[in-house]
Parts: structure tokens; sequence; C-alpha cells
């Protein structure tokens, strides 16, 4: 019997090296607000592209990619799945109350795939390791307070 889990769903579990620690910022807070950073490890597979959305309190209702639209909302950044480990920045940033949501966009289609009931066929990763079981994680699971 196989798992319908892909590989990496286990591994950007791991994405609560989500960095908004303090010394996770490089320099002090521009103006703008502060940097966050978020960094993932033991990626498999070198095809596609790593999509990271960081989802303010107000798009929770699209927290972690429920809606198509959901992704128009969250400020984004992307990096090819090269390598194993990755590094994704968010640059002034105010403070505030955000998750982030990533996926391994596998095929480049710009879309989670899935399979029977809607279970994820690409990896995927939320902040604070949020991963309930039969279900999507919520905004308030992954949620974390930022002080920009």
């Amino acid at each position: 019997m196989t798992s319908t889990i892909p590989p990496l769903v286990p591994a950007l579990l791991l994405l609560c090296a989500f960095a908004i620690l303090p010394g996770a910022r490089a320099q002090p807070p521009a103006e703008g607000g502060g940097r966050i950073t978020v960094s993932l490890s033991s990626l498999e597979g070198a095809d596609g592209t790593i999509l990271c959305g960081l989802f303010r309190e107000s798009d929770a209702e699209g927290f972690p990619m429920s809606r198509r639209d959901a992704w128009k909302s969250a400020r984004r950044a992307a990096s090819s799945a090269r390598d194993a480990r990755m590094t994704l920045v968010f640059d002034e940033v105010p403070a505030g109350r955000y998750a982030v949501s990533c996926m391994h966009d596998e095929d480049d289609d710009g879309a989670m795939d899935t399979g029977i009931f809607g279970i994820p066929k690409e990896g995927w990763a939320v902040s604070r390791n949020a991963s309930p079981s039969m279900r999507a994680p919520r905004f308030d699971e992954a949620v974390v307070d930022y002080d920009g």
C-alpha cells in the first residue's frame, strides 16, 4: 500500500525554522516594517518552484490556500526548488499577526495539485508546523504575532 501523502509534506513541516525570531532580522526594521525570513529544509526534488505566501489576519479566510484567489491578497515569494534548503525573505513587513503558507509547486502550474478528497499531491507547510489531520490548517493555528 502506498501513502497518499507526498514525501515532501513531513519534510516541509520542518518549516518552523519559520524565523520570526528576534535573531532572524539581519538589520533593524526600516520605517516601513521589518523582515520576516522563512527557512525551509529537507526539500525533496529539484523540479518546480517553492511558493510562500505571507497572510495578514485580514487574509485569514483564504489561508492556507482554500480559495483559488487566496494568493492574490497575500504577499508572495518564490524560488527555484533546486536546493534541499532555502530561505525566502519578506521585507518591509509592518507589525501584526501573520501566518505563512508554502507549497512545492512541482509542475509550475501555480496551484496546489490535489487528489481524491482534496489531499495534496505536492509538498506543503505552514508556520508553527500546524498540521491537523483530515483538514487544512486554520489561520489561528499558524498565526504568529510579529512586532515589526
